[in-house]
């Protein structure tokens, strides 16, 4: 998955592992000046990754690839289930314009 990514057009690769290292991978792309950014992951990987282009910056493009523990994000996105389908979209001319907005808090219990 990580080489496949690597050979994307002006591919820089950040691989995090510990909380909040996407947050900081994110603000960091938008200060390099990176035009797409791809995040491989779960729900929470995805919710760093958002977090840190709510912050401001130019607007760029997000691809999401689900890869996450329990993978409940997928579905719900109407994310393709086969993590190999994603890449033929992060091609130039591909995607749709998305606006980021701020929701009222969950309520109820985590699913």
């Amino acid at each position: 998955m990580v080489e496949r990514i690597r050979r994307l057009p002006d591919a820089d690769v950040s691989i995090t592992a510990k909380a909040g290292a996407a947050l900081q991978s994110t603000r960091t792309a938008l200060r390099k000046g990176c035009a797409m950014i791809v995040a491989v992951g779960g729900a929470a990987t995805f919710n760093q990754v958002v977090n840190g282009l709510r912050e401001g910056g130019p607007a760029v493009r997000l691809g999401l690839i689900p890869f996450g523990t329990g993978n409940v994000f997928q579905p719900r996105m109407g994310l393709p289930p086969d993590v190999q389908q994603p890449f033929p979209v992060l091609t130039p001319g591909h995607g749709a314009a998305r606006q980021l907005g701020r929701g009222p808090p969950a309520q109820g219990p985590a699913v």
